[in-house]
């Protein structure tokens, strides 16, 4: 009885482990590539030492108009939490600037807590 137990924690361990890694996978291909930042600030160097598999932390690059955003962030929580979070983040920085001509730091922040405010009144997220 103990074997089997045992082995079906096993199981289900390695299912999560692999989603996990999956999960790692999807964040690596959808954020911005560190050779995609190397190209654009070629002094620089990243720091990534996750707690966890996946993560809260991310940096964000975006070129518009002759102008270079970057955010570097760290959104609540460590795994799987934060790592939704920052995939959440990540899409609102990418929306917030491709929907914009003109660009006014004020307005970029302005919009960026509208939606964090509209994240938290739809899903109780309490600090990003």
């Amino acid at each position: 009885e103990v074997r089997k137990m045992a082995d079906q924690l096993n199981v289900s361990s390695n299912k999560i482990r692999e989603s996990i890694n999956y999960a790692k996978r999807l964040q690596n291909a959808v954020y911005t590539s560190s050779e995609v930042f190397k190209k654009t600030f070629p002094n620089s160097f990243i720091v990534d030492y996750p707690k966890e598999i996946v993560s809260g932390d991310f940096f964000w690059l975006n070129a518009k108009n002759e102008k270079i955003f970057l955010a570097l962030a760290d959104c609540t929580g460590h795994g799987v939490p934060g790592a939704l979070l920052s995939t959440l983040g990540y899409t609102m920085l990418n929306n917030i600037v491709s929907n914009k001509k003109r660009f006014y730091l004020p307005t970029i922040l302005a919009n960026a807590i509208a939606a964090h405010c509209r994240l938290h009144n739809y899903v109780g997220v309490h600090a990003l």
